[in-house]
Protein backbone atom coordinates (compact mmCIF):
# COMPACT_ATOMS: atom_id res chain seq x y z
CA UNK A 1 0.00 0.00 0.00
CA UNK A 2 1.38 3.48 -0.72
CA UNK A 3 1.05 6.34 1.59
CA UNK A 4 0.87 9.94 1.46
CA UNK A 5 4.18 10.57 1.12
CA UNK A 6 5.45 7.80 -1.35
CA UNK A 7 2.76 9.51 -3.82
CA UNK A 8 4.11 12.94 -3.07
CA UNK A 9 7.94 11.77 -3.74
CA UNK A 10 6.31 10.35 -6.84
CA UNK A 11 5.00 13.58 -8.20
CA UNK A 12 8.35 15.15 -7.00
CA UNK A 13 10.13 12.85 -9.14
CA UNK A 14 8.05 12.95 -11.99
CA UNK A 15 8.18 16.65 -12.23
CA UNK A 16 12.02 16.52 -12.00
CA UNK A 17 11.97 14.14 -14.92
CA UNK A 18 9.59 16.49 -17.11
CA UNK A 19 11.58 19.03 -16.16
CA UNK A 20 14.84 17.43 -16.98
CA UNK A 21 13.27 16.36 -20.52
CA UNK A 22 12.13 19.88 -21.26
CA UNK A 23 16.19 20.93 -20.43
CA UNK A 24 17.28 17.65 -22.66
CA UNK A 25 15.05 19.40 -25.92
CA UNK A 26 16.04 22.86 -25.11
CA UNK A 27 20.08 22.36 -25.16
CA UNK A 28 19.58 22.07 -29.03
CA UNK A 29 17.72 25.86 -29.45
CA UNK A 30 15.68 28.22 -28.65
CA UNK A 31 11.86 26.45 -29.10
CA UNK A 32 8.31 27.09 -28.67
CA UNK A 33 5.80 25.35 -26.53
CA UNK A 34 5.04 23.84 -29.73
CA UNK A 35 7.82 22.31 -30.81
CA UNK A 36 9.09 21.50 -27.32
CA UNK A 37 6.02 19.20 -27.14
CA UNK A 38 6.96 17.63 -30.43
CA UNK A 39 10.38 16.78 -29.78
CA UNK A 40 8.77 15.54 -26.06
CA UNK A 41 6.36 13.34 -27.91
CA UNK A 42 8.51 11.67 -30.61
CA UNK A 43 9.53 8.64 -30.31
CA UNK A 44 13.18 8.80 -32.17
CA UNK A 45 16.46 9.38 -30.27
CA UNK A 46 15.55 13.41 -29.93
CA UNK A 47 12.58 12.64 -27.96
CA UNK A 48 11.25 11.56 -24.78
CA UNK A 49 7.94 9.75 -25.26
CA UNK A 50 9.18 6.12 -24.76
CA UNK A 51 10.15 7.15 -21.71
CA UNK A 52 6.84 8.58 -20.70
CA UNK A 53 3.44 6.49 -20.15
CA UNK A 54 1.23 9.04 -22.50
CA UNK A 55 1.89 11.81 -24.74
CA UNK A 56 3.21 15.02 -22.88
CA UNK A 57 0.49 17.62 -22.93
CA UNK A 58 0.73 21.07 -22.92
CA UNK A 59 -0.32 22.03 -19.44
CA UNK A 60 2.70 20.23 -17.62
CA UNK A 61 5.31 21.40 -20.38
CA UNK A 62 4.12 24.55 -19.78
CA UNK A 63 4.29 23.76 -15.42
CA UNK A 64 7.47 22.47 -16.24
CA UNK A 65 8.22 25.64 -18.20
CA UNK A 66 7.34 27.82 -15.21
CA UNK A 67 9.47 25.72 -12.47
CA UNK A 68 12.47 26.05 -14.89
CA UNK A 69 11.54 29.72 -15.42
CA UNK A 70 11.16 30.50 -11.79
CA UNK A 71 14.85 28.43 -10.91
CA UNK A 72 16.62 30.80 -13.67
CA UNK A 73 17.75 28.05 -15.55
CA UNK A 74 15.59 29.03 -18.43
CA UNK A 75 14.57 32.38 -19.83
CA UNK A 76 11.66 33.69 -21.99
CA UNK A 77 11.97 35.54 -25.22
CA UNK A 78 9.27 36.95 -27.37
CA UNK A 79 9.57 37.82 -31.38
CA UNK A 80 9.77 41.55 -32.02
CA UNK A 81 8.33 42.09 -35.26
CA UNK A 82 10.03 45.45 -35.41
CA UNK A 83 13.28 44.09 -35.25
CA UNK A 84 12.66 40.93 -36.73
CA UNK A 85 14.51 38.54 -33.94
CA UNK A 86 13.88 36.97 -30.80
CA UNK A 87 14.06 39.41 -27.62
CA UNK A 88 14.52 38.80 -23.76
CA UNK A 89 11.24 39.97 -22.20
CA UNK A 90 10.84 42.99 -20.37
CA UNK A 91 8.40 42.83 -17.14
CA UNK A 92 6.03 39.46 -15.81
CA UNK A 93 6.08 36.53 -17.92
CA UNK A 94 2.51 35.92 -17.10
CA UNK A 95 1.51 38.93 -19.40
CA UNK A 96 2.74 37.49 -22.76
CA UNK A 97 0.46 34.31 -23.98
CA UNK A 98 2.07 30.86 -23.99
CA UNK A 99 1.95 30.81 -27.60
CA UNK A 100 4.00 33.97 -28.08
CA UNK A 101 7.12 32.86 -25.75
CA UNK A 102 10.30 31.42 -26.69
CA UNK A 103 12.42 29.48 -24.31
CA UNK A 104 16.36 29.16 -24.57
CA UNK A 105 18.81 27.60 -21.72
CA UNK A 106 20.95 29.23 -19.41
CA UNK A 107 24.09 27.78 -18.81
CA UNK A 108 23.32 26.80 -15.22
CA UNK A 109 20.38 24.47 -16.99
CA UNK A 110 23.29 22.79 -19.18
CA UNK A 111 25.56 21.87 -16.04
CA UNK A 112 22.47 20.56 -14.45
CA UNK A 113 21.99 18.30 -17.59
CA UNK A 114 25.56 17.28 -17.34
CA UNK A 115 25.30 15.81 -14.10
CA UNK A 116 21.71 13.92 -14.74
CA UNK A 117 21.76 10.41 -14.82
CA UNK A 118 19.23 10.32 -17.78
CA UNK A 119 17.02 6.82 -18.44
CA UNK A 120 18.47 3.84 -19.26
CA UNK A 121 18.18 3.10 -23.04
CA UNK A 122 17.88 6.48 -24.63
CA UNK A 123 21.27 7.39 -27.12
CA UNK A 124 22.35 10.79 -27.77
CA UNK A 125 25.58 10.02 -29.35
CA UNK A 126 24.13 11.35 -32.81
CA UNK A 127 22.95 15.05 -31.23
CA UNK A 128 26.05 15.66 -29.13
Amino acid sequence: MTNANEISLLGKRDMYRIDMFVIDVLRHDIEDIEAILRMLNSRSALGWRNFWPRDFCRQEVLDALGRLLSTGLVSPLRYDHTRRELVDIDGPVEAVDASELWFKLEPSAIQQWEQWDSPKGRSDENFE
